[in-house]
């Protein structure tokens, strides 16, 4: 065994610490109790933080169904919109269709009018 300067033998060190020196936790060798770390949170804080997380989910889960609600309200109108303009164009074409020049010129003839022509006189003024 080696001495120290003193001469008083030398002690090993194995890693192990006197059960004076021990600290558990936070707790200080003067043995008091031990103090909560800065990092844990209280009951009443944790309760808070659920709480909101609670809310925010809450609060997600509506704003996702409201959403769905909504898309499918939209595409309802939108189908209801493409068949109004079906409905409108095949009505518009109809309409012109019956008066269309053809149909006009027949129809005049029927009750005895003339075509004019085309209108060949220039007018002047005087």
């Amino acid at each position: 065994m080696s001495t120290t300067e003193m001469g008083r033998p030398m002690q090993r060190d194995f890693g192990f610490k006197k059960p004076e020196d021990r600290q558990f936790g936070n707790q200080k060798s003067t043995g008091k109790a031990a103090e909560p770390s800065g990092k844990m949170l209280s009951p009443v804080k944790m309760l808070v933080v659920t709480l909101l997380i609670g809310v925010f989910g809450y609060l997600y889960i509506a704003h996702i169904f409201y959403t769905q609600e909504l898309l499918r309200e939209v595409n309802q109108l939108r189908t209801t919109y493409e068949n109004a303009r079906v409905d409108h164009t095949d009505t518009r074409l109809t309409y012109e269709r019956m008066t269309g020049p053809a149909d006009v010129y027949r129809n005049a003839k029927t009750l005895g009018l003339t075509d004019g022509g085309p209108a060949d006189r220039i007018i002047n003024r005087n």
